[in-house]
């Protein structure tokens, strides 16, 4: 299968190019920990498009989101910005283990 993975996938940017057909992926994959972009990613309607609400990291952990919402959201404390929003990362090794077959592309 082709497979494309679009982690951090924000309001659906990268989303609307990868949708089309000239790609011809089998499955897109949207990773998206910040519920304030849920709402706009969900626009998008694909059978091949799989949206999880969640990061891909070294561990599963909840975590505090920095801006989310905007481009430079992230999960470093910045003095800067006190928006913040609670988030799940799940273990991105356990994740590929289960999604992700040795002759996936």
């Amino acid at each position: 299968m082709r497979i494309f993975l679009d982690v951090g996938a924000h309001y659906g940017e990268t989303l609307q190019e990868v949708l089309k057909k000239k790609y011809n992926f089998d499955i897109i994959y949207a990773f998206e920990p910040s519920k304030k972009c849920l709402s706009k990613l969900k626009k998008y309607k694909s059978k091949k498009l799989i949206i999880n609400n969640f990061g891909l990291g070294k561990k599963f952990e909840n975590k505090e989101l920095y801006s989310p919402g905007g481009l430079g959201a992230n999960v470093y404390v910045n003095s800067n910005n006190q928006n913040t929003e609670r988030i799940l990362i799940k273990q991105a090794s356990k994740w590929f283990k289960n999604n992700i077959k040795n002759n996936d592309i």
